[in-house]
């Protein structure tokens, strides 16, 4: 639903009529989310046994969007929580930009913001005084799952983060439940995730030494999506997190040279990753090109916003031009072939093209495009240059550590292969096609009556035959390839849910629990 304006003069009218079709839009929605996931589960009958027994406490770690961001000044969330009307709490969520520093430097992310990440994002509410009817599930479903199925005792440790996002120290809570073994990792998902990674050895530091003085702990793990992503680059660089959080100066220094450990980090026990998108996800380039993807802003708003956020260029596909688009015209398929000069794709230094600045700038995307009407171009066009060579590193450095067999072996992907999921994307000229309705027309596809679909499924397959390359199965975000992306011989598990609803799924949390709290565990 786009964000609109109630100042502009002339335009009341418009935009009450726009509020209340956008409203209209939000209240479909909740009725529809509330039919899903009506089973009465029989997991707390399976698990009642061992709710007593001796266990791993957990981490959660939610992926891009998943914590709430507060304005410490206005005292506010800007993200998360309750609905926002406020094009003042959306302009909060745009990062500043750094100084340049030098070419092996990073220091275009270290900057101060007065919002940071203060809580899960557990739930959704429209309207306070509605609350009962508007409330929508984000993290909370798997939170329920871990506390009232399996045992699991939520600590409620608060996180203090300083004004450049590291994390300082966790914040004394309250909490009467002194076994508490359920932890939240909550942090500021618009930086760059080797902060975050860092962020994440600072805290099960930390939660170790606060809670856990006189005994070696070891953390069982769950992240989602971009959360995954974190939390892969901690188990393949624990070495080089630990050190960076003891200088953090150190995090915006250039990271393609650093070496993989070879073993794992002794506080590790098991990690359980869901949906987390190991080959990227196109999804996120719409974002970036037309503005979709976050109901609650303005397409404007989110194209200036996502721009001064390094997390998401991290999750773009780090692949050459011509495996991400499908060109329809000579001109275009000359273009691509230039993007991918020489052997890019498979050259030893890595040099992908789609985080190749060449190509955004060749093809006009973000602020390479001359209807860019934000301010500071020149200085959007640098950040992004540095972005992508970012997110380049972070993505070979995770390539590094694929072949890691004890990563492997403690690694669980969970996730969902039964909805239509964007795999590539058309191009003619510099117009790009991500909506699988706008290539239908295009193209001129035809449905086919060999068409997948399944009878019983919240979800259905259904790709006609001329975009079957265009499109995979997968959970509407994340496709099934980037999910096992260099991790095919890991323990995997696929359920029929869409990437914001895996928490939902009765046979997805009961491969959870057994994990967490059974498997592996010699008490049992």
């Amino acid at each position: 639903m786009e964000y609109i304006d109630m100042n502009i003069p002339g335009k009341s009218i418009a935009s009450t009529l726009g509020i209340l079709a956008g409203l209209t839009n939000v209240i479909v929605m909740i009725l529809a989310l509330s039919l899903i996931g009506c089973t009465v589960a029989p997991l707390k009958k399976i698990y009642a046994p061992y709710v007593n027994l001796e266990r791993n406490p957990v981490i959660i770690i939610p992926g891009i969007k998943g914590s709430e961001l507060k304005n410490n000044d206005k005292k506010r969330n800007v993200w998360g929580g309750w609905w926002q009307f406020s094009k003042g709490d959306f302009d909060d969520l745009e990062l500043s930009i750094g100084p340049n520093g030098s070419s092996d430097s990073y220091a275009i992310f270290n900057v101060d913001s007065n919002v940071s990440a203060t809580n899960i994002f557990s739930r959704w509410r429209l309207f306070g005084w509605f609350r009962g009817m508007s409330e929508i599930d984000i993290y909370q479903n798997l939170i329920d799952t871990l506390v009232n199925y399996g045992g699991f005792i939520s600590k409620n440790v608060g996180i203090k983060y300083d004004a450049k996002g590291n994390l300082i120290d966790l914040i004394e809570d309250n909490d009467t439940k002194p076994k508490g073994n359920l932890f939240i990792f909550y942090y500021d998902w618009r930086r760059d995730n080797v902060l975050n990674a860092v962020n994440l050895e600072r805290f099960i530091t930390k939660v170790a030494e606060k809670y856990y003085p006189y005994k070696e702990v070891k953390f069982n793990i769950v992240a989602h999506s971009m959360g995954g992503l974190i939390t892969r680059f901690y188990l393949g660089y624990h070495s080089f997190c630990k050190q960076a959080s003891q200088k953090p100066e150190n995090i915006y220094d250039r990271i393609d040279s650093i070496e993989s450990d070879k073993g794992l980090p002794k506080n590790i026990g098991k990690v359980v990753l869901l949906g987390t998108p190991s080959g990227g996800s196109l999804e996120i380039l719409r974002g970036f090109i037309s503005g979709e993807g976050v109901e609650t802003l303005s397409k404007g708003d989110v194209k200036r916003i996502i721009t001064t956020m390094p997390a998401a260029y991290q999750l773009l596909p780090s692949a050459c031009t011509q495996e991400c688009f499908i060109p329809l015209d000579e001109d275009t398929k000359i273009t691509l072939k230039k993007l991918d000069n020489a052997a890019a794709c498979d050259s030893v230094d890595y040099k992908f093209s789609l985080l190749n600045p060449a190509t955004w700038k060749e093809l006009q995307w973000s602020a390479f495009n001359p209807d860019w009407r934000y301010p500071d171009r020149d200085e959007k066009q640098l950040f992004i240059k540095k972005s992508l060579q970012r997110a380049e590193e972070f993505s070979r450095l995770l390539r590094k550590t694929d072949n890691n067999t004890a990563i492997s072996d403690i690694l669980r992907l969970m996730g969902g292969d039964c909805a239509v999921t964007l795999n590539k994307g058309i191009i003619q000229g510099r117009r790009v096609l991500l909506e699988q309705t706008e290539m239908e027309e295009k193209m001129g596809a035809i449905k086919q009556q060999d068409s997948v679909q399944e009878k019983g499924f919240a979800i259905s397959y259904d790709v006609p035959a001329k975009l079957e390359n265009n499109f995979q199965p997968g959970d509407g975000t994340v496709t099934r390839t980037s999910m096992l992306k260099g991790l095919k011989n890991t323990n995997t598990l696929f359920v029929c849910q869409e990437h914001g609803t895996l928490f939902k799924d009765i046979t997805l949390q009961d491969n959870m629990l057994y994990e967490l709290l059974l498997k592996d565990n010699p008490n049992y």
